[in-house]
C-alpha cells in the first residue's frame, strides 16, 4: 500500500522534489496537469509545542512491521510512513504532503493527489505521536504534524504550512 500510494502522489505531483538546501521559507512552485505541486525546505529553530509532552504510541502497522497508517480522529486526514517518507492527505479539500527524510516536502492540491488508506486503518488520537524510524507525526485538533531531520509540515484542512520538530 505504501509504493502504491506514494507511486499515485509522486505520479500525480510529477515525482520530483529538492533535495538541495535552501534558505528559511524558500518556497519553489510547479504545475502538472490538474495537480499544483510545490516542494518546501524550512530551517527553524524554535517549536511552539514540546514532543516531550506528547504521549507517545506505537505506529500502527499494516501487516508488514515496516508500514504504518493511521488516520487523525475526524478522518478528514491520513497518513503513512514508512522508510523512505511520510505521506498525509485530507480529503477535504483534496490535497497531500509527501516528506522526505531530509525535512523537505512537497505538496499537491486535487483529487489526483488522493490515494486510499489501507483496510482497518486506526486512528491516531488527538495529543498523540508516533513513529517510524526517521519519521514522526504528531495528531493534533488543529494539524497533523509530520516531521523528519527537525523540519516538516502540518496538514490540516485549512492547508499545509511548514512546521519545527
Amino acid at each position: 500500500m505504501a509504493v502504491a500510494a506514494v507511486a499515485v502522489f509522486l505520479a500525480a505531483c510529477g515525482g520530483s522534489s529538492s533535495s538541495s538546501p535552501s534558505t528559511t521559507g524558500s518556497v519553489s512552485s510547479s504545475t502538472t496537469g490538474t495537480a499544483e505541486a510545490t516542494t518546501t525546505t524550512v530551517v527553524s529553530s524554535s517549536t511552539t509545542t514540546t514532543l516531550a509532552a506528547i504521549a507517545s504510541v506505537p505506529c500502527p502497522s499494516t501487516g508488514s512491521g515496516t508500514v504504518c497508517e493511521f488516520y487523525s480522529p475526524t478522518r478528514n486526514t491520513s497518513c503513512q510512513i514508512d522508510g523512505t517518507g511520510a505521506l498525509c492527505l485530507t480529503v477535504n479539500p483534496a490535497r497531500s504532503a509527501m516528506l522526505t527524510a531530509d525535512g523537505t516536502y512537497t505538496t499537491c492540491q486535487g483529487q489526483n493527489c488522493l490515494a486510499n488508506a489501507g483496510l482497518n486503518t486506526g486512528v491516531l488520537a488527538y495529543g498523540t505521536l508516533t513513529s517510524n524510524g526517521t519519521y514522526t507525526c504528531v495528531s493534533r485538533q488543529t494539524a497533523m504534524t509530520c516531521t523528519a531531520s527537525g523540519r516538516g509540515f502540518a496538514i490540516a484542512s485549512s492547508g499545509t504550512e511548514p512546521a519545527a520538530a
